[in-house]
C-alpha cells in the first residue's frame, strides 16, 4: 500500500484504468469464446444436419412419386400415357440420383455409411424389379406386374422407407445434439459473464472510491492551507503523506508557507529602513532643488549673452556675403574683358593672314605685268621686222608695254603699302596678345579674391550656425534644468508618498501571523527566492 501511495498520480490512474480494462478484456474474451462456440454449433446444425434431413425427406418424396407413377403406368390403357409415365419416372429417378449424391457428402460416421450402403443395395434390387415390372406391363401382362408390385415391390419399398427413417433418425439426433450444445454454450456464457460482472463492478467501484480519496484528501489539505494563507495565517505546519504529485504539491505548499514567513519578516524589517531612507532622501531633494534653481538662473544669463553674439556674427556673415557677390560680379566683368581681348587677337591674326595673301596676289600681278612687258617688247621687235605691215601692231604693242609698266609700278606701290600695314597689324597683334595675358592674370586674381571672400562668407555662415546650435543647446540645458527642478519637486513629493506607502505597508503586513525562528521546526528554513536556481526549482 505504501508503494502504491508513493506512485505518481498518472501511474495510479493508469493502473486503475488498466485494471478496469483487464476486467473488460476478460469479459470480452469470454463472450467471444462462448459466441464462437454457439456459432460453431449453429454452423454445424445449418450446414450438415438440417440439409441432410431435407435431402432425405426429398428422396422419400421422390420414391413415393416414383411408385405412384409406376402404379399409374400399370393402370394406363394407352401407349402414349404409358410412355408419358415412363418419362416422368426417368425424370424422378435422375432427380433422386442427384439428391443421393449430395446426401453422400454429409455421411460422417461408419453407422451412417453402413445404413446408406444397405439403402443403396435395396434401391438397386427395387430398380431391377421395376425394370421387370415395366417389361411385363409393356407386354400386356398387367396382372403379373401387379402381383410383383404388391408382394416383392411392396416389401422392397417398405425396406427403403425403413432405411431412410434410420438415416432421418441419425440426422434428427445430430441436430438435437447440436441444439443442446448451443443451449449449453449459451447458458455457460450467461453464467461466466454474470460472474465477471459481479466481480468487476464492485472492484471498479472500490477502485474509484480509493482513487477519489487518494486525489481529494491532499487537495482538501491544499485548499485549507491556501485559505489560511489568504487570511494571513502563516503558522500552519504539515507534512506530505505520499510522494506523488499531490504529495509534492503539499510539500511545495509547506515550503511556500515557510518562505512567506521569511519574506514577511524581511519585508517588515525593510519597510522600517525604507521609512528612514525616504526621510533622508526628502532632505537631499530639498537641497538639490535649491541648487538646481541657481543653475537655471546662470544658464538663462548665458543664453542671453549667446543670443547677442549670434546677432553680431549674423551681421558679419551678411557683409561677407555682399562682398562675395561684388567679387563675383567683378570676376564676371574681367572674364568678359578677357574674352573680348581674345576675340580681338583672333581678328588681328585673321587680318595679318589676309594681308599676307594680298601681298602674294600683288606679287603674282607684278610677275604678270613683267611678263606682259616682255611679250610687248618682243611684239614690237617683230613688228619692226615686219616693216610697213606691222606698224599698227607695233603701236598696239607699245601701248600694251606702257600699260604693263604702269601696272607693275602700281603693284609695287600697293605691295609696299600692304607690307607696311602688315607690319603695323603684327605689332597690334603682339600688343593684343600681351593685353589678353594681362586680362587673364586679372581674371585669375579676381577669381582668387572671390574664392577667399566665399570661404570667409561660408566660415561666417558656419560660425553663425555653430553659435545658434550652442544657443539651442544652452536653451535645451535651460529647459532640462527647469525640468530637473520640477522633477526634484516631484521626487520630493514621491519620496513623501513613498514614506507614507512604507508606513501603510508596515500596517498591512501586520495582519500576517508568523512564528519566530526558534519556534520553527528544524530544517524548515525558507528557501531564498533571490537565488535563481531556487526560484527556478519552485517555479517548475
Amino acid at each position: 500500500m505504501t508503494y502504491f501511495r508513493n506512485l505518481k498520480l498518472s501511474a495510479k490512474l493508469m493502473l486503475s484504468f488498466l485494471c478496469v480494462l483487464l476486467l473488460t478484456a476478460i469479459l470480452g474474451a469470454l463472450s467471444l469464446l462462448q459466441i464462437t462456440r454457439v456459432y460453431q454449433v449453429s454452423a454445424d446444425l445449418n450446414s450438415r444436419w438440417t440439409p441432410a434431413t431435407r435431402l432425405l425427406l426429398e428422396i422419400r418424396s421422390d420414391l413415393a412419386r416414383f411408385r405412384i407413377e409406376e402404379f399409374q403406368h400399370l393402370l394406363s390403357t394407352r401407349n402414349d400415357e404409358a410412355a408419358n409415365f415412363e418419362k416422368n419416372m426417368q425424370v424422378i429417378s435422375q432427380r433422386r440420383t442427384t439428391l443421393e449424391q449430395r446426401f453422400q457428402t454429409f455421411l460422417a460416421d461408419d453407422n451412417e455409411r453402413s445404413i446408406y450402403a444397405a439403402y443403396a443395395a435395396t434401391l438397386k434390387s427395387y430398380l431391377a424389379l421395376h425394370a421387370k415390372i415395366l417389361d411385363l406391363s409393356n407386354q400386356g401382362r398387367t396382372e403379373e406386374a401387379k402381383a410383383l408390385i404388391r408382394t416383392t415391390g411392396s416389401d422392397l419399398n417398405s425396406k427403403l422407407n425403413s432405411e431412410i427413417d434410420d438415416l432421418l433418425a441419425i440426422s434428427s439426433k445430430g441436430g438435437s445434439d447440436a441444439g443442446k450444445h448451443a443451449d449449453d454454450a449459451y447458458r455457460s456464457a450467461q453464467i461466466g459473464i454474470a460472474i465477471l460482472l459481479c466481480c468487476s463492478l464492485p472492484a471498479g467501484f472500490a477502485l474509484s472510491i480509493f482513487m477519489s480519496r487518494a486525489v481529494t484528501r491532499p487537495l482538501r489539505k491544499a485548499v485549507a492551507i491556501a485559505t489560511a494563507v489568504s487570511q494571513g495565517d502563516l503558522t500552519s505546519r504539515f507534512m506530505a503523506s505520499s510522494r506523488d504529485e499531490t504529495g509534492k504539491m503539499l510539500q511545495a505548499l509547506s515550503e511556500m508557507n515557510a518562505s512567506l514567513v521569511h519574506i514577511v519578516d524581511e519585508v517588515l524589517g525593510r519597510t522600517d529602513r525604507i521609512s528612514q531612507s525616504t526621510t533622508e532622501l526628502a532632505k537631499g531633494n530639498f537641497d538639490l532643488s535649491g541648487r538646481t534653481e541657481e543653475q537655471a538662473a546662470s544658464l538663462e544669463q548665458t543664453r542671453a549673452s549667446m543670443l547677442e553674439i549670434t546677432s553680431t556674427v549674423r551681421k558679419n556673415s551678411g557683409n561677407a556675403e555682399q562682398a562675395r557677390a561684388l567679387a563675383c560680379t567683378a570676376s564676371g566683368v574681367a572674364e568678359q574683358g578677357g574674352a573680348m581681348v581674345a576675340e580681338m587677337v583672333q581678328t588681328m591674326n585673321a587680318i595679318d593672314n589676309f594681308s599676307a595673301k594680298i601681298v602674294d596676289i600683288i606679287g603674282v600681278i607684278d610677275g604678270i605685268a613683267f611678263q606682259t612687258n616682255i611679250l610687248a617688247l618682243n611684239a614690237a621687235v617683230e613688228a619692226a621686222r615686219a616693216g610697213e605691215q606691222g606698224r599698227g601692231f607695233a603701236v598696239v604693242a607699245s601701248e600694251v608695254r606702257n600699260l604693263a609698266q604702269r601696272s607693275g609700278s602700281a603693284a609695287r606701290e600697293i605691295k609696299s603699302l600692304i607690307e607696311n600695314s602688315v607690319a603695323q597689324v603684327s605689332a597690334g597683334t603682339a600688343l593684343a596678345s600681351r593685353t589678353g595675358e594681362t586680362m587673364h592674370e586679372v581674371v585669375t586674381s579676381v577669381q582668387r579674391v572671390t574664392a577667399v571672400i566665399s570661404e570667409i562668407a561660408l566660415a561666417s555662415t558656419d560660425q553663425t550656425s555653430g553659435i545658434e546650435q550652442v544657443s539651442q543647446v544652452i536653451g535645451q540645458l535651460d529647459e532640462i534644468t527647469q525640468r530637473n527642478a520640477a522633477l526634484v519637486e516631484e521626487a520630493a513629493a514621491a519620496t513623501e508618498s513613498l514614506r507614507q506607502d512604507a508606513t501603510g505597508l508596515t500596517q498591512a503586513m501586520a495582519i500576517f501571523k508568523t512564528k519566530t525562528g526558534a519556534d520553527m521546526p528544524p530544517g524548515s528554513d525558507a528557501p531564498d527566492y533571490r537565488h535563481p536556481n531556487t526560484r527556478k526549482r519552485y517555479l517548475n
